[in-house]
């Protein structure tokens, strides 16, 4: 869940970029966003086992001499659902990705190259910075 959210977000940042930012060059770079959304999800995964880590302590603190199985800890279970599905690594002190992040593959189209000065890329940025009549 929480993957899908960093996912989303990055999208949404690069779509808001693009539509509100006219004077100012696209984000198209897919790798550039993809290296963004694994940083944010190394980030977010770090985040949160620091939090199963406080819960663990809390509940090693509170009810004295018991802990919950060795698979229902709270550090087990964000192990097995960061680590477990392969895309991170649980290291210190920051989760860190598994693989070496993915790089364009061969047969991939470029990105797309557009020239600025263009005439026609002119009129459409400074029609999209007029304000609507």
């Amino acid at each position: 869940m929480a993957l899908a959210a960093v996912i989303n977000d990055g999208l949404l940042r690069r779509r808001h970029h693009n539509a509100h930012n006219t004077q100012c060059p696209l984000r198209h770079d897919s790798q550039a966003l993809v290296d963004s959304i694994l940083q944010d999800a190394c980030a977010v995964a770090t985040a949160l086992r620091t939090r199963a880590e406080l819960r663990e302590d809390c509940i090693y603190t509170h009810y004295e001499g018991w802990l919950p199985a060795e698979e229902d800890q709270p550090t087990e279970q964000w192990r097995s659902s960061w680590c477990g599905s392969g895309l991170l690594r649980d290291s210190w002190p920051a989760a860190t990705l598994r693989f070496a992040a993915p790089v364009t593959a061969a047969g991939v189209a470029p990105h797309p190259v557009y020239d600025a000065g263009s005439p026609a890329v002119l009129a459409r940025v400074q029609a999209r910075s007029r304000p609507p009549a």
